[in-house]
């Protein structure tokens, strides 16, 4: 090969090896239909980049194949697809901005270093799906704080008009020392991989960990397939102010030492198959759920969800309006199951309770301070600590529910109501197990009003006792399933333990009865309009054999002396 040859084919080889290395005209940098921006020689090489393929005004793929500086705040436009090799990365100076407008294809790897004072170097509508927040930087392991990168990840995520993007977290746990804030910019989605696969931890004294406060209500949340862990530092799993349309679809949170999820005011909100579990710890009394009062809740479900051994309540709602727990398991919550005060159209149906009221809860130092251990609380105030009726609990169905404490003796009551209006409780089933425990205990001062409550087709091996403790309307304590002979009681006491009833009783069994030392044997179908002072306190149905009977008891009135 002469010399001329020769000197031609090294310089090739040596164009074909450097069209790979740096940026220079639009044409050298095309491989395979991609164009490829690899060993920067100069700092402004990923802006000129951005101009050359933008200018194209086609669909392009630019592939960054190297560490880049963003001299200049750039707009990468909607047809232009950005791919970054594993260990290239675009840095962000402060007061520059990367708007990304097209699309991003990277793994779960760093590709953006942003340096700006406000974390918000990287913007735009882009055309993705889910976004990362390795991206920008953050890591699996207990060493690296993710906070600042999550954070960077949901700014990004929301700053779009597009639709709705999702935060995709990989197998794994994040360890954040700030919390997360999902600010009312935009819809999002907090997503993992799988049930029990992502993970994010409190790894600091921190209020919660994903804060939504400044969220104005109007915007499509999501969380699903995510565990939060409160790690005995966080107050909250997830904190709300206004939320609306809240999804919540095989969350796990637990750990937190106030509430493992407090929400302020919300409308469409759901919960369904997430559990919320082991809040609170011996010096913190911590609610599963909450909605806290002062507003508004409407259109709330939780359904097939569990709610377990938390400190405080299971779940705790004020201020609530269609308000539905379904098929769920509400078992070994400290203070109670379920409390709902100040709430309209409650449905709780189809679920299990167990060990929940196990410490129970005191009202406040009043005249009317009482300890409840309950799986169900009611009460016609907007908190739990003092009973009233001013804003009553009404139109209520309590129907199909299980109840049980294996054997345990607390709670004292399945039901324990203040301020109940308008409500049904009817088939709902107890353990054969359980003994000592009241079906419903209604308490209160006699200048509150109670109508319409009724009590039908409850199943129980052990015959309940129900007490009234004010002026009320009760009938239809029907169908009990007495497994061994029992004796039913309904109980009216006032604070000096005597009353003044005019009442009517139908009892379709026969059997010996009580009231308040007349005694009626072997009645049947006895009707009494006599007004009896009832001394002892109470109206019992003594010797009931087993079988299944029908006791139906109507109080027309009953005055409290």
């Amino acid at each position: 090969m002469n010399k001329k040859y020769h000197f031609l084919f090294l310089l090739s080889l040596f164009c074909l090896f450097t069209e790979n290395i740096a940026w220079s005209t639009l044409p050298d940098n095309k491989i395979n239909g991609k164009y490829y921006l690899s060993q920067s020689p100069w700092s402004g090489a990923i802006t000129t980049a951005i101009n050359d393929v933008n200018a194209l005004d086609t669909q392009v793929t630019l592939v960054i194949d190297c560490d880049a500086n963003l001299t200049y705040s750039r707009t990468v436009d909607k047809e232009v697809v950005m791919e970054f090799i594993s260990g290239s990365k675009i840095t962000i100076p402060d007061t520059r901005i990367l708007t990304i407008n097209g699309s991003i294809i990277a793994g779960a790897y760093q590709i953006f270093i942003d340096n700006t004072s406000n974390g918000y170097g990287v913007q735009g509508d882009a055309q993705i799906k889910n976004v990362l927040p390795e991206w920008w930087g953050a890591a699996r392991n207990i060493v690296t704080d993710s906070s600042a990168a999550i954070t960077m990840a949901v700014k990004f995520a929301q700053g779009g008009s597009s639709s709705r993007k999702s935060i995709l977290f990989a197998d794994g746990s994040y360890y954040i020392n700030s919390p997360i804030p999902l600010a009312g910019s935009a819809s999002i989605e907090i997503k993992g991989t799988a049930y029990y696969n992502s993970r994010i931890v409190a790894n600091a004294v921190i209020e919660s960990v994903f804060d939504m406060s400044d969220n104005s209500g109007y915007f499509q949340y999501a969380f699903t397939n995510i565990v939060i862990n409160g790690n005995s530092k966080a107050d909250y799993g997830i904190y709300g102010e206004t939320v609306s349309y809240l999804k919540s679809n095989k969350i796990v949170v637990y750990g937190a030492l106030k509430a493992g999820i407090s929400i302020g005011t919300g409308f469409c909100t759901n919960f369904i198959n997430c559990e919320i579990l082991n809040n609170g710890n011996a010096s913190n009394f911590a609610n599963g759920l909450e909605f806290r009062g002062g507003s508004y809740h409407n259109a709330v479900n939780i359904i097939a969800c569990k709610l377990v051994n938390n400190t405080g309540f299971g779940v705790l709602a004020a201020s609530t309006c269609l308000f539905n727990v379904l098929g769920c398991t509400i078992e070994g919550n400290d203070a109670c199951g379920i409390g709902i005060c100040a709430g309209k159209s409650v449905n709780i149906t189809d679920n299990y309770f167990e060990l929940n009221g196990r410490t129970g809860f005191t009202t406040s130092a009043d005249q009317d301070q009482v300890t409840v251990q309950s799986h169900i609380f009611f009460n016609g105030a907007v908190g739990y600590t003092s009973l009233g009726a001013g804003y009553s609990v009404n139109g209520v169905k309590v129907s199909g529910n299980y109840f049980t404490n294996d054997g345990y003796s607390t709670p004292d009551c399945f039901i324990y109501a203040a301020g109940l209006y308008n409500a049904q409780i009817e088939n709902n089933h107890q353990s054969a197990v359980d003994t000592g425990q009241e079906l419903y205990t209604k308490r209160n001062w006699p200048t509150y009003s109670y109508r319409n409550v009724s009590l039908n087709g409850q199943k129980f091996y052990y015959a309940p006792d129900v007490t009234i403790n004010d002026s009320v309307q009760i009938e239809g304590l029907n169908y009990i399933s007495s497994k061994y002979p029992a004796t039913v009681k309904v109980i009216a006491t006032g604070q000096d333990g005597s009353a003044n009833m005019s009442f009517e009783i139908n009892v379709l069994i026969k059997a010996d009865l009580t009231i308040g030392g007349y005694a009626y044997s072997n009645q049947i179908n006895t009707s009494m309009s006599t007004a009896p002072t009832i001394t002892n306190g109470s109206l019992t149905l003594n010797n009931l054999p087993a079988g299944d009977w029908t006791f139906v008891y109507t109080a027309s009135s009953v005055k409290i002396e």
